[in-house]
């Protein structure tokens, strides 16, 4: 039976994170709270050596011993990743007495949260997720999507929130700003193209601003389509949600 699962990004940088285990799947937990800036305890009497190394760094706090009740305390996020099904059930069952999150990484029905197969260029994600069913098909179509969002999308993403910001400095009507958002976002493939062409990834922040420039210009130059009187309320709230995101 299909679990329904609620998708969201947290923002965990400083909080802890707990993981429970020691070896490769416990490894590449650690790696991915480590990229978000999160505060990670490791509870295990045996580590990998990239776990070594990154106690070593003082990158983790490790407690070199097996998972006691009591560990997940102050915790916002739990991963149970031990090869030991008890030992993963006794951590499920504490994270939910002390309602902390708790990914099962070998028991999906235990999991309050599953974590997807993630394509990151840069600010953009795009998230893949089978509700813990097929871990290998979430990564397949994510590897599957890299082809069509390549590395260019990074550049257009810093590059849209630059003209995002501008946009809300300037005087204009928010008809006028909401058709420049969505031209840019249509265009997205010339743009890309475009900044491929200028190098924008080596460019310094100045010259960066010169390009923003630049398109601000050309939109202000360019006729937009006239607003649709009578848009209901509906529309026009669409409207400044899509401006916001």
């Amino acid at each position: 039976m299909s679990m329904s699962m609620y998708s969201i990004s947290l923002r965990i940088r400083g909080r802890r994170c707990c993981v429970i285990g020691g070896g490769r799947v416990a490894e590449r937990k650690v790696e991915g709270l480590l990229k978000a800036g999160g505060e990670v305890l490791v509870i295990s009497p045996e580590l990998t050596a990239r776990l070594r190394e990154w106690h070593a760094r003082g990158k983790i706090e490790v407690r070199l011993r097996p998972y006691c009740e009591g560990d997940l305390q102050g915790a916002v996020l739990v991963f149970a990743a031990t090869d030991d099904p008890a030992v993963n059930a006794a951590v499920c069952a504490e994270a939910e007495q002390r309602g902390i999150w708790v990914n099962d990484a070998a028991d999906p029905q235990r999991s309050t949260f599953h974590v997807p197969a993630v394509l990151r260029r840069g600010g953009l994600q795009i998230a893949v997720s089978t509700s813990g069913a097929g871990p290998l098909l979430a990564r397949k179509i994510r590897d599957e999507l890299a082809e069509q969002y390549d590395e260019g999308y990074e550049d257009f993403v810093r590059l849209l929130a630059q003209l995002r910001q501008r946009l809300k400095e300037l005087d204009l009507d928010e008809h006028i700003r909401h058709a420049s958002y969505k031209r840019w976002i249509a265009d997205r493939r010339r743009l890309i193209d475009w900044l491929k062409e200028r190098d924008m990834g080596r460019e310094p922040e100045g010259e960066l601003q010169d390009l923003v420039q630049e398109l601000l210009e050309q939109m202000l130059a360019a006729p937009l389509p006239e607003r649709t009187h009578g848009a209901s309320g509906a529309e026009a709230e669409q409207q400044q949600e899509e401006s916001r995101r």
